[in-house]
């Protein structure tokens, strides 16, 4: 993880690699409910630079887990710190990259410098929570924006000559695209120097919302999301491979029925790397594929991926893909929501089919298979011919992976495309009936039980 000290002039994340503390508290299993980031549409999962990963809403229980005013990552667990003068260790489970659920939580009270519990209602106002350099956590106090250092959470407190604004504050003239009366709440910095920000309207006539601004070393800065919630509180970084995801953590409410909020948000790989720095427009041409359930509208990558999407779009332009049939769905069982591919193609009808062409890996090309994603199939790299596969949710897994010690993955997978509309057509088709006699080896039981026509294929029109 990473120490953050966040100062008027800039923000600076020092890697830490620190041991675990450990906690004597008997630790506690939370319940939780899954929580949509959009109750009035659940299917809405991105905002902005953000994409939804997940979200917990998680009863008090006998850990009375209400106001989480400071969260970081660190250990593979998420310390957090509240304004009742409390630390807390939550041990996060998750599928894929989905929070799930907190199947763990470890608690006890903050000490001051005499090993004493914090009394008063001031003395306990913990704000934030951050992995020192030497791996110890600090903690400051709102009261009057000391810090402490604790070695040990269970510990006594060590005095430190931080302030609480060297963890969490930032000044607001150097940020810009936040409503003018905002509080600066939270922040965390990723290895690379990039930092996010949280921020909460403050002003009467303001949506009273909350807003996440991203800061890159070179003190470029973007508005990444507005996030339509009153009670979030705490931020935090985590990395994970090439990934960036945030944690949110929203305060309870026990007089309206609120519980405290957990939310995981990825942060766009642009965005998590070049703050501010538009994204480059790569030229591409769109298809239209007409389906027996409906248009599926493409935008081939023909700068990135110039021989693949050469290839698909001879198929168009030669009428091969009139009457093809979309024929497996490989479904994975997640979260119940569609998750997997669908795969369509000649399936080697020699009257359809060309021949294989180059393999362009995504480690060159800088495409992924991400949601909406086309990717040819094939069998050995360069035998790809005419047939390919959607996307449902990610499956980055198909990325080329070249330092990987197992041969089979290091080639990955060809994309060359993505769906720009139709994905309702997609997962429509994907939800067929599969035969679960039907195909042989890994592809058993995810052939479709009637394979979903493919009436046409052609170059989108203006305006399509």
């Amino acid at each position: 993880m990473t120490c953050r000290y966040l100062t008027f002039a800039m923000l600076l994340a020092t890697v830490a690699l620190a041991p675990p503390l450990m906690a004597a508290n008997e630790p506690v299993m939370p319940q939780t409910h899954v929580a949509d980031f959009d109750p009035s549409n659940p299917n809405n999962r991105s905002i902005g630079e953000l994409s939804y990963r997940g979200g917990l809403e998680i009863e008090p229980g006998e850990a009375e887990i209400g106001h989480i005013s400071g969260l970081d990552w660190s250990d593979g667990k998420l310390y957090a710190v509240t304004n009742d003068g409390r630390w807390m260790i939550l041990t996060t489970d998750a599928f894929r990259d989905q929070l799930t659920d907190v199947i763990e939580v470890e608690f006890g009270p903050l000490l001051d410098q005499k090993g004493k519990k914090l009394r008063s209602r001031e003395e306990q106002q913990a704000q934030s929570i951050s992995r020192g350099a030497s791996g110890e956590l600090l903690v400051a106090f709102a009261s009057d924006g000391h810090v402490w250092r604790y070695s040990d959470l269970d510990g006594a407190a060590e005095p430190t000559e931080l302030s609480v604004e060297d963890l969490t504050g930032f000044d607001r003239r150097y940020v810009a695209d936040v409503p003018p009366d905002s509080e600066s709440l939270a922040a965390d910095c990723a290895s690379n120097g990039v930092c996010f920000l949280l921020f909460r309207d403050r002003s009467p006539e303001g949506s009273h919302g909350a807003t996440i601004v991203a800061i890159g070393p070179d003190g470029k800065q973007e508005k990444l999301a507005d996030l339509p919630t009153t009670k979030l509180q705490s931020l935090t970084v985590r990395e994970q491979g090439q990934k960036t995801y945030l944690y949110l953590a929203s305060n309870s409410d026990p007089s309206k029925g609120e519980w405290a909020r957990l939310m995981k948000f990825e942060v766009s790989h642009r965005a998590a790397t070049q703050p501010g720095v538009p994204e480059k427009v790569y030229a591409t041409t769109s298809v239209v594929l007409d389906t027996a359930m409906g248009e599926i509208t493409i935008a081939l990558e023909t700068e990135r991926a110039p021989i693949t999407a050469a290839n698909f779009l001879r198929y168009v332009d030669e009428g091969r893909f009139a009457g093809i049939k979309c024929y497996r769905a490989m479904k994975h069982r997640e979260l119940n929501v569609p998750s997997g591919f669908l795969q369509c193609g000649t399936q080697g009808d020699p009257q359809r089919t060309l021949p294989p062409i180059v393999h362009e890996a995504t480690s060159e090309t800088g495409l992924s298979h991400t949601n909406g994603a086309l990717s040819m199939a094939r069998f050995e790299p360069g035998t790809a011919n005419g047939d390919f596969s959607i996307m449902i949710r990610d499956q980055t897994g198909l990325d080329a992976q070249p330092d990987s010690e197992d041969p089979e993955l290091r080639p990955g997978f060809a994309v060359f495309g993505y769906v720009t509309n139709g994905m309702d057509v997609v997962h429509a088709i994907h939800a067929a009936p599969t035969d679960p006699d039907a195909g042989e080896g890994f592809m058993k039981g995810q052939l479709l039980a009637q394979p979903i026509t493919i009436l046409g294929a052609r170059r989108a029109a203006g305006g399509e």
